[in-house]
């Protein structure tokens, strides 16, 4: 019985394996590089850039805790973003320009385990770093819709919710006037999101259920409060959406759940669900102890979309399969010949229930190997499927 929380990938390999090429083969063609970082990490690094009061450090990291030492500083990964800028500090490439870098790999929350969340589960995510510019804000959208309908996921059933917190000056301005409009409104807020009242105000936005929010749609707007210029910014980029015929929805309740967001943030949807995210971070890269670098960044949950993949994709659809009757020695010397090739596969089996497995397998070419054809040296590759 396997971990709750996790999942395994046997039968569903093939999908699992193509989604992470696609997304692979795309992230090059926009200019990313690749790369890999620990899984383990250091606790206090999500301190700095998640928020301490943040869900994934308060009630989902998992320690690492050795058996040799009762210590809680290490920690399984519980995202991506933060490790790779991490990595890139400590490698020296962060001053790099420009610096695109695309990763996969499993991340670790401790959650109800749910449709499309699990404890262990795999982000897909791509990283810019020293570019401040509108028009890469709009270009990480473009990609996430390109993998999408590539992978055949139906676009039509999928929203794009997209807002802007502004700088820190913005942000610093509307805290006060959002935290008075919810302390006097608090009667239509939930028992744990009046709760919240006392922690990170912005967090509650993120919390908020489709009956709080139509209660609160009179609630003061971050945009309201933003400097011409973002404004501007903000504007310039929904502008681009519309020429690039993107569809999305204004969402001023879109704040995300990580504490270290500025400026443009979205989300993708799929029938309500969120399968994807990310937008821009300011001071993010000098939190974790680097230089005074911006950078925007994405993610897709892998479990997420798997379902959603509407490509057919045959398990073993370039394989070739040597029936071997009565040869089982002659049978593994031409395997070795032909795996120069070919992907080979035996099967010892009589005629009757090779034919069986062979159309369960659906190979793509088949070897049928008797001692005729051992006797004459001679073999014949023919079509399958």
């Amino acid at each position: 019985m396997r971990v709750r929380g996790t999942e395994d990938w046997i039968k569903q390999y093939k999908k699992y394996e193509y989604i992470i090429d696609i997304f692979k083969k795309t992230a090059i063609k926009y200019g990313f590089s690749l790369a890999e970082t620990s899984i383990l990490e250091f606790a206090s690094l999500f301190n700095k850039s998640v928020g301490t009061d943040s869900d994934i450090v308060s009630k989902e990291m998992f320690y690492a805790q050795s058996a040799y030492k009762n210590d809680f500083d290490t920690v399984l990964r519980p995202e991506g973003t933060t490790s790779i800028i991490r990595a890139c500090i400590d490698q020296g490439v962060i001053h790099e320009k420009p610096l695109r870098l695309a990763y996969v790999g499993p991340m670790f929350r401790y959650n109800r385990p749910q449709f499309g969340r699990l404890r262990q589960f795999h982000q897909m995510g791509c990283e810019i770093l020293n570019d401040d510019e509108y028009i890469s804000d709009v270009e990480m959208i473009i990609m996430l819709f390109e993998i999408f309908e590539k992978l055949q996921i139906s676009t039509n059933l999928i929203k794009l919710h997209i807002y802007t917190l502004g700088n820190v000056e913005a942000l610093s301005k509307y805290i006060p006037i959002i935290t008075s409009y919810l302390h006097e409104n608090q009667h239509f807020l939930s028992e744990l999101n009046k709760q919240r009242l006392q922690g990170n105000i912005m967090r509650i936005l993120d919390q908020l259920s489709a009956t709080e929010k139509a209660n609160l749609a009179d609630m003061p707007k971050l945009l309201d409060v933003l400097s011409n210029e973002e404004v501007l910014r903000f504007e310039n980029i929904c502008n681009l959406l519309q020429k690039l015929n993107i569809s999305f929805v204004i969402d001023p309740f879109m704040v995300r759940g990580l504490d270290y967001y500025h400026h443009t943030v979205f989300e993708i949807l799929y029938k309500e669900q969120a399968i994807a995210g990310g937008g821009c971070y300011d001071n993010l890269v000098e939190k974790l102890g680097g230089p005074s670098i911006k950078g925007k960044g994405w993610a897709i949950g892998l479990e997420r979309i798997l379902p959603l993949c509407q490509i057919n994709i045959e398990q073993q659809q370039d394989l070739l399969v040597i029936v071997s009757i009565d040869t089982p020695e002659e049978s593994l010397i031409l395997a070795q010949k032909l795996r120069n090739q070919y992907s080979v596969l035996i099967i010892y089996d009589n005629m009757k229930k090779a034919i069986k497995r062979l159309n369960k397998i659906k190979p793509k070419y088949v070897v049928f190997y008797e001692l005729q054809e051992v006797k004459n040296n001679k073999y014949e590759i023919k079509q399958w499927s």
